[in-house]
Formats: C-alpha cells, sequence, structure tokens
C-alpha cells in the first residue's frame, strides 16, 4: 500500500471518528512538524530600505518517528 494512501486513510477514519490522526508509521498520536527557512534582507529602494523575506520549507514529518511526506498536510485538517 502506497505511503500516501495509509496516511490519507488514517485521516479519514480520524475525521469519522472526531479524534487527532495518529501516524501511520509509528502509530503514536500524529503531530506534524516541518523545518522551514527563511531568509531575511532589505532591499534599498527609493532612499530607505525595505524588508524582503523569502524562503523554503522541507517536507512535513511526524514529530515522534521523523518519517517525512507529504501527505501529512491535509487542506481540511491542516492550517497553514
Amino acid at each position: 500500500m502506497k505511503r500516501q494512501h495509509l496516511i490519507a486513510q488514517e485521516y479519514a477514519a480520524a475525521r469519522k471518528e472526531g479524534r487527532q490522526p495518529n501516524c501511520p508509521y509509528c502509530h503514536q498520536p500524529l503531530e506534524v512538524a516541518v523545518h522551514q527557512h527563511v531568509r531575511i534582507s532589505w532591499l534599498w529602494e527609493d532612499g530607505k530600505y525595505i524588508k524582503s523575506e523569502d524562503g523554503d520549507s522541507d517536507a512535513p514529518f511526524c514529530a515522534f518517528c521523523k518519517t517525512s511526506d507529504w501527505a501529512f498536510i491535509d487542506e481540511d485538517l491542516v492550517s497553514w
């Protein structure tokens, strides 16, 4: 069974039962974590410095077993 399908299946069961999803890999209550990398710079524009932010993030992962998978981000359950 594909990893993404395991996650979707667990999220659907959790939604139906009104509970927090469990990690389908370690079976602990899923705590989704992500490492974000932000680059902040100040660009000279119109006689002053203007703050500019740019960055990216690694794939989300289970805080317990550290398994990473983009499928952990479910638009119905995870709010950015």
